[in-house]
């Protein structure tokens, strides 16, 4: 069982591998466990199950998938794939998905002509309630103002794929 976390720290996203404990992803096609594994798009049209094995049994989390290579983005902003609340530790930890979809998942789309794409789900802990209870777009979206504005603690864990058109 992990241990009761003490004190919230908050840091900028990283996209890339290596990264912080690794998240378990259950898409319909594929199920994540590696960091930075390529897929074909095709197997994400549904995200039935996340898992991270370290979770505060008594603890609350959110979960953010975003894709930070999306067109017309500057440095620290992505597209907004998914906002996930309310999670329980307990349930977080046998990869049930308790809570609330504050941004209902969009799978992968990566357009034609854009290359390769990262999609990274990140984990974090919530300290009180959350400020924002709407997310009015998806481009643009800045995970890591949104972390500060909501009072998250992390990331504490993460993991990403790529796919293309």
């Amino acid at each position: 069982m992990a241990q009761q976390h003490s004190v919230c720290s908050l840091n900028p996203p990283q996209y890339s591998c290596p990264s912080p404990d690794l998240l378990q992803i259950q898409f319909s096609g594929v199920n994540v466990e590696n960091c930075g594994e390529n897929y074909s798009k095709s197997l994400f049209s549904e995200l039935n199950a996340v898992t991270y094995t370290e979770a505060v049994q008594s603890e609350k989390y959110t979960l953010v998938l975003t894709d930070p290579d999306a067109p017309r983005h500057e440095e620290g902003e992505a597209w907004l794939h998914w906002i996930h609340t309310g999670l329980k530790g307990s349930d977080l930890s046998q990869g049930k998905l308790t809570g609330h979809d504050l941004v209902v998942y969009n799978p992968p789309t990566p357009p034609k002509g854009t290359g390769t794409h990262r999609y990274a789900l990140f984990l974090y802990r919530e300290e009180g309630q959350q400020q924002d209870t709407s997310v009015r777009k998806r481009g643009r979206f800045s995970l890591h103002q949104y972390a500060e504005r909501n009072g998250l603690c992390g990331p504490l864990a993460m993991n990403m794929f790529t796919t293309k058109f």
